[in-house]
């Protein structure tokens, strides 16, 4: 399930590029940009209300002020690095993407040891070096 989930998310994305792009364009918005301002719209509009139901307005108020900067810097973040992904889609192989894609869990690996006080094991860092092989092998010869 842990590998099912990425990879349908990730044709799904790559099926919508490849249509997107043989779809004749008015917008001077990139397909990229457009797909995600669809899908934060669509998603906001069934989390934000179920959201509001579970916890109410003025709960969910109290607890996010004061996170408005660090909330700001994570979508940033978070939208830059879907961008880049859906503009890969348009050029690159499906395969070739997801498994780059992937690596994004090497980095939650690095920041968990200063930032969470984890410890990496044998098997995690043999894990993430089979990645970075993997990776430096379809950048090579891919």
């Amino acid at each position: 399930l842990a590998l099912a989930a990425p990879v349908a998310y990730s044709l799904i994305d790559k099926l919508a590029m490849l249509r997107l792009a043989d779809s004749p364009s008015e917008s001077p918005l990139p397909w990229a940009l457009v797909y995600m301002l669809l899908l934060s719209a669509l998603s906001g509009g069934v989390l934000v209300p179920l959201a509001v139901r579970a916890r109410g307005l003025r709960s969910l108020y109290r607890e996010g002020r004061g996170m408005a900067g660090r909330a700001t810097l994570a979508a940033a973040v978070s939208v830059l690095g879907y961008g880049l992904i859906l503009m890969a889609f348009e050029s690159a192989e499906a395969g070739y993407v997801v498994a780059v894609r992937q690596t994004s869990v090497l980095f939650a690996a690095v920041l968990a040891v200063p930032l969470l006080g984890e410890r990496p094991t044998f098997r995690r860092a043999l894990g993430a070096l089979s990645t970075v092989v993997g990776v430096g092998l379809i950048a090579l010869w891919g």
